[in-house]
């Protein structure tokens, strides 16, 4: 979708904020993983995980504490006033969907971006270069995900009608957090870069002001991540299913993972590509559920970065040693 239309979505997704004080809390605990607050608007809404979590240190909350007394609802409850008239002077900001409550912080603490604010504020670092947003993923495995796509494309050099385009992918989750992104044309493929190495984590204290230039660098290392993609191209894999076990030898790929696409790997060209394998991972991905698909699509990048590596062998791709 157009970049417009994407800020329409989040525009229409019903994000909103209340501040209540601590002492006004209406906060109802049903385990150590979930509870339900109730809001200005006198609906009761379910807290992310993460967003508990969050809510616990503000709050003063033992974790330990929940646990213990999980089957007790009277000794948590009591537990809670008290943490309540402890912390009572604090003032909370809570944003949440229609579905639930995605982040929760202290006013006082830090300045505080609606993703609707932060959306506009990656538009104008990205300075022209996007137009197009390849999917908005709310309230799953992270509170929001966006995937932008970059006018930025490339081919290999044997087929230059295969276009595959520069992105970034942006979490917010409490934080912020950006990855470089490599999308496919031709098959909706999407690769993933979530290593430490690759992936820019901002807190919440700290990422109002760094997101335009964590934006940028991104960029400019999903660029670098699109050129080693298309260059896989180059590089020939003997043995593919070999490949595969090399990488879940080496942990980049579950063993279940790669035994499913090592039943695809006969689909392959008989004179197959590093650029043909990771494809094969990257569009076995788009079967799978998000979080799924996520794992899947960071296995690519992890195969992309192995696979281009000159000091592999040809056929299984493991590392060949020199002494």
């Amino acid at each position: 979708m157009k970049l417009g239309e994407a800020r329409d979505v989040l525009v229409t997704a019903g994000y909103r904020t209340d501040e209540v004080k601590i002492s006004d809390l209406d906060l109802s605990i049903r385990d150590e993983d979930t509870a339900f607050v109730k809001l200005t608007d006198g609906a009761h809404k379910r807290l992310h995980k993460g967003t508990f979590d969050s809510l616990k240190k503000l709050v003063g909350i033992s974790p330990k504490t929940i646990k213990e007394f999980a089957t007790d609802p009277e000794l948590v409850n009591r537990m809670v006033e008290h943490c309540k008239r402890t912390h009572g002077g604090k003032t909370l900001r809570l944003m949440h969907s229609p579905e639930a409550v995605l982040d929760v912080s202290q006013v006082s603490r830090a300045p505080w971006m609606s993703p609707l604010e932060i959306f506009d504020l990656i538009a104008n670092a990205l300075d022209g270069r996007c137009e197009e947003v390849e999917d908005i993923i709310p309230f799953e495995s992270k509170a929001l995900t966006i995937k932008y796509l970059l006018k930025d494309v490339k081919s290999p050099e044997i087929d230059v009608k295969d276009l595959s385009h520069a992105g970034i992918v942006v979490d917010m989750n409490g934080g912020f957090e950006v990855s470089p992104y490599v999308y496919r044309q031709v098959c909706s493929n999407g690769m993933m870069g979530e290593s430490t190495l690759a992936k820019r984590v901002l807190n919440k204290d700290s990422y109002v002001g760094n997101i335009a230039t964590a934006v940028r660098m991104t960029v400019n290392s999903s660029l670098a991540v699109l050129d080693r993609f298309v260059e896989l191209a180059k590089i020939k894999v003997e043995s593919p299913t070999d490949a595969l076990a090399s990488m879940s030898r080496d942990k980049l790929l579950s063993s279940r993972y790669a035994n499913s696409l090592a039943e695809r790997a006969p689909t392959l060209p008989t004179d197959a590509t590093a650029y043909d394998v990771v494809n094969m991972i990257t569009n076995f991905a788009n079967d799978l559920p998000e979080v799924g698909r996520r794992v899947v699509q960071t296995a690519g990048y992890n195969a992309m970065v192995v696979l281009g590596e000159s000091n592999r062998c040809n056929k299984c791709m493991s590392t060949i040693r020199l002494n």
